[in-house]
């Protein structure tokens, strides 16, 4: 979840190796097979990602370092999905139901509008190929994008 709250697609988030993580360097990669612009990409580590993937990868017993860091035990491969997961989050924390996609959304709103990031520079964390993609976040009237998005937080109560 917290790699969801990074940014990245569900697709790059579930085939993750721990072989793409370098703790030494604070950056892992994207491989080019699981990302949309179909390019490797190098990712820095927030702080608190870096902390909870070296924990969690300190709490395991690895076989080799290709395993995927979410690994399935009972298929022996990687998650598929974890939409299960992320609904029960949701409901056990009493927040308005939203698709796992939505997150990305959200990310780019708030900091194109709110905290006055540049398109490029969202649009490179978020991996668009180009930014004409991230410029449809972008909201003018800020009251305007308050009300779209309460209603949307409405419309799903």
């Amino acid at each position: 979840m917290l790699a969801l709250l990074h940014r990245y697609r569900k697709n790059e988030v579930l085939k993750l190796c721990w072989c793409d993580i370098n703790f030494d360097t604070r950056t892992y990669i994207i491989k080019y097979e699981n990302n949309k612009a179909k390019k490797n990409k190098l990712c820095y580590m927030s702080k608190i990602l870096y902390d909870e993937l070296f924990r969690f990868r300190s709490s395991l017993r690895l076989k080799n370092n290709s395993m995927y860091v979410f690994y399935n035990q009972q298929t022996k491969t990687h998650y598929k999905d974890f939409s299960k997961s992320f609904k029960r989050i949701l409901k056990d924390n009493n927040l308005p139901k939203i698709r796992l996609h939505d997150i990305r959304h959200l990310i780019a709103t708030y900091n194109i509008n709110y905290l006055k990031a540049s398109v490029e520079s969202v649009s490179n964390a978020l991996g668009h190929s180009s930014i004409n993609i991230t410029q449809r976040y972008i909201t003018f009237d800020r009251q305007k994008a308050l009300e779209v998005v309460e209603n949307m937080f409405d419309s799903v109560d």
